[in-house]
């Protein structure tokens, strides 16, 4: 049987950088086309670079405000959607640096891995944490690895992938399945807000605005919520949709930290200070 060498370095810095190349990527599109979207009008239903144009429903008749209205809507519907796509796509990638992690234990010495673990570990692991829903790959992170997991994010992102399967399974509109509280489906993520201190103590503002000399501005977490009765339609705003790419990036960025911790715990990871030596 032949044998081996080789050495695994694992980056986190790279497993944050791949949420945060997700969400811009989908930032970068909602945006180009809710810029260009006053320039989409009803005269343009006609697919570019193609030898006939299609209709198929000669009934759907929109204005050029009813275009850019719906064109708007999709834009921050699909982008959601895609968001939470990546957000799934993170975790399969911070489950295979902790299946490396499991493979190769507490030693930081030369150990010997079969192709038997391998397969097992990580070949046959990542098939089976891929075919996992949302819900159980965060409870497969949590039990099955011991990654402690920030219960406030955490409960936010569940209502946010809810919120996402209605959009995929029932195009959006909130059936008894997705209730999730009696009033319907809620939502819930965390917002960041400016606030402005100054003698009479702190309140939230919204660029643009004039602060006081002896003011100072800081920066805040607040939870908002949003509840879409039963048979709603989900509609999100531009700043809503802003703000949930944000507390995504915040969970992502959390979960990413107690993996550091626990790379720490197994002395798989050194955390080097300022002053050089080693955590």
């Amino acid at each position: 049987m032949a044998h081996h060498e080789f050495n695994v370095k694992i980056d986190l810095g790279g497993l944050i950088g791949e949420l945060q190349a997700s969400v811009q990527r989908v930032i970068n599109l909602v945006a180009s086309g809710l810029t260009t979207k006053q320039h989409i009008t009803s005269d343009l239903f006609r697919l570019p670079d193609t030898s006939m144009g299609i209709t198929v429903h000669d009934k759907l008749n929109w204005d050029t405000e009813m275009t850019q209205k719906a064109y708007s809507q999709w834009l921050l519907l699909n982008g959601f959607r895609d968001v939470i796509e990546g957000m799934s796509f993170f975790l399969e990638s911070a489950h295979r640096v902790l299946s490396f992690w499991e493979l190769f234990g507490h030693q930081q010495s030369k150990i010997t891995v079969t192709g038997a673990d391998w397969n097992r570990i990580i070949t046959g692991g990542d098939k089976k944490f891929n075919k996992l829903h949302f819900p159980p790959k965060l409870d497969h992170i949590a039990n099955e690895h011991g990654i402690a997991i920030d219960a406030g994010l955490k409960g936010q992102i569940l209502t946010i992938n809810a919120t996402r399967n209605c959009m995929v399974h029932r195009n959006g509109i909130v059936s008894e399945a997705d209730c999730n509280v009696p009033d319907g489906l809620e939502i819930r993520w965390t917002k960041l807000v400016l606030i402005l201190m100054d003698e009479n103590g702190g309140k939230e503002v919204v660029p643009p605005f004039k602060a006081d000399k002896g003011g100072t501005i800081g920066l805040r977490n607040r939870e908002e919520r949003k509840i879409f009765s039963l048979g709603a339609q989900i509609q999100f705003t531009v700043q809503e949709f802003a703000d949930i790419c944000w507390c995504l990036l915040l969970f992502g960025n959390s979960l990413k930290d107690s993996i550091q911790k626990k790379g720490v715990e197994l002395g798989l990871i050194n955390l080097k200070p300022p002053g050089g030596q080693n955590v």
